[in-house]
């Protein structure tokens, strides 16, 4: 039921879409697969920005389909370099919006803060280990006593 209802929802799609191409006369930014579902074709940088803004690819390519869909309604066209711009700006404000909704604590100062703590003992045992050292080896030592 449920693949019977998205091939008829991907063909319904993509009628859609070949019908807007022959209204407006200019190709969508889209590629036709072989078994007939379209996919929107995604920026090059899309896995580095998910990647900088700790967001999975999945996620940004999600993004990247709704900032697509809002540029082709708040533009009027697909393709145009005023379209690629909007749907750019529009990816990153909706990344954005992402990255400020994810709850990743910055843990890593605590890590380290915590890391030096720990290695106070073996730092203050190595001092006093090494003052005993050159005690014993200065009062030990015969060449260093008074004639």
């Amino acid at each position: 039921m449920h693949n019977k209802s998205l091939t008829l929802n991907i063909s319904i799609l993509r009628r859609t879409i070949m019908a807007a191409q022959k209204l407006v006369g200019m190709k969508p930014a889209c590629l036709v697969l072989p078994q007939g579902a379209t996919v929107m074709k995604s920026p090059k940088l899309l896995p580095w920005h998910a990647n900088k803004a700790g967001v999975s690819l999945k996620r940004a390519e999600i993004l990247w389909n709704k900032a697509v869909r809002e540029a082709t309604a708040e533009t009027g066209w697909v393709g145009t370099s005023e379209f690629w711009g909007a749907a750019e700006a529009r990816f990153l404000d909706l990344l954005d919006e992402e990255k400020n909704t994810l709850c990743n604590p910055n843990v890593q100062t605590f890590v380290r803060s915590q890391h030096r703590m720990g290695l106070l003992p073996l730092l203050a045992a190595q001092d006093m280990i090494s003052t005993i050292s050159a005690n014993w080896q200065r009062f030990c030592n015969p060449r260093n006593k008074a004639a």
